[in-house]
């Protein structure tokens, strides 16, 4: 749930309904800063985007033996503040483990994990 993408009050939840797990996950969205912390995108610890003034990402997949790997992005990109808006972008396809950050079309993390490993 989030209460940022409305840009007028009474702010109102925003909820998305996703699957446990997914076999491709694809999420973008365009932003244009004027706060310094913040969370793009949250699903419990499974997945989290956080931004405002660095993008990093951070998710679960499972690892093929009935548990998870945690895969973090670190501060994969540094936001800036100015009074552009920018397209972020993150995917990952279970088929091949890949999972990626863009910046306007511009890949700036990317992860080649295990084929065949859902999202959770």
């Amino acid at each position: 749930m989030s209460s940022g993408l409305n840009s007028v009050l009474p702010k109102i939840d925003l909820e998305f309904i996703i699957p446990t797990v997914i076999g491709v996950f694809d999420l973008s969205f365009d932003f244009q800063r004027d706060e310094s912390i913040g969370t793009f995108f949250e699903r419990g610890n499974g997945l989290v985007i956080n931004g405002c003034n660095q993008l990093s990402v951070s998710y679960i997949v499972d690892n093929g033996a009935g548990g998870f790997n945690t895969v973090n992005s670190g501060n994969a990109y540094n936001i800036p503040n100015d009074a552009t808006f920018i397209r972020y972008r993150f995917y990952y396809l279970s088929v091949s483990g890949y999972g990626t950050l863009l910046v306007d079309g511009v890949e700036v993390w990317n992860n080649d994990g295990v084929d065949n490993r859902g999202i959770h």
